[in-house]
């Protein structure tokens, strides 16, 4: 495996999945020390702002590459687009999320949906990006 994408991908790993996440597994354990049942509406919502949250930096990564490497004739219109589709993804997920929590528990499917739509988004964004070093994630090389 290339030197790059094991750097993509421990990043990946240590940044967007471990680090990234806390904010949504961290309150569940602290549901589980102190002996209180889960909360499923507590982790929709926490699992909902994680993927709205990636989608959002990522169509914001992309509007930058497209910045940097096109034309201005050619930017407008990607730009654009990206945004466009990044707000259509966002909307789409959280008024879906939302209408399901006010009259249904059953939101899960719509999370993971939004998870996975997320990930790629971040994947699509981030491929043969020189800037992710899992290294520098982790404080750089001490000596």
């Amino acid at each position: 495996m290339r030197q790059d994408v094991l750097n993509q991908l421990l990043y990946f790993i240590i940044a967007i999945l471990i680090i990234g996440s806390i904010g949504t597994w961290l309150p569940q354990v602290f549901y589980l020390i102190d002996e209180k049942p889960l909360e499923l509406k507590s982790l929709s919502q926490t699992l909902t702002a994680y993927y709205i949250a990636i989608i959002v930096v990522s169509c914001t990564d992309l509007v930058v590459k497209i910045i940097k490497s096109t034309r201005i004739k050619n930017k407008i219109g990607k730009i654009l687009l990206v945004t466009l589709i990044g707000m259509i993804a966002v909307l789409f997920f959280a008024i879906n999320c939302f209408v399901l929590w006010k009259y249904n528990t059953e939101v899960i499917y719509f999370i993971i949906i939004g998870i996975i739509a997320a990930y790629i988004l971040w994947w699509i964004a981030n491929w043969n990006s020189v800037n992710l070093n899992a290294e520098d994630t982790l404080g750089g090389d001490p000596s």
